[in-house]
């Protein structure tokens, strides 16, 4: 696996889901590593291989289909601020 989840991802997850929230990982690793990335931290959907306008446009997805959308991420290979409406939440320090 390329990267590992910080040690409080899994409980910053559930709290989002407690809250009933919708988490979606978006993500350019391969379909593999997500799979196993996103089963460690409770996520169940999720989207591999995107390139960072791959993940603009999902979220452009969900914004025109009525869904509020907030980010988390490292913002390693995605450009902060995120050119969209989407509201950066957080980022992980290096």
């Amino acid at each position: 696996m390329g990267s590992s989840p910080r040690h409080d991802t899994v409980s910053a997850i559930r709290c989002l889901q407690v809250n009933e929230l919708k988490v979606v990982m978006l993500t350019g690793d391969n379909e593999h590593n997500a799979a196993a990335i996103a089963r460690e931290v409770g996520i169940e959907e999720f989207r591999s291989g995107l390139l960072p306008e791959d993940k603009h446009a999902e979220i452009e997805r969900l914004q025109a289909a009525g869904e509020k959308v907030g980010m988390v991420g490292d913002g390693s290979t995605t450009p902060w601020p995120w050119p969209t409406r989407a509201s950066p939440s957080a980022r992980a320090p290096k």
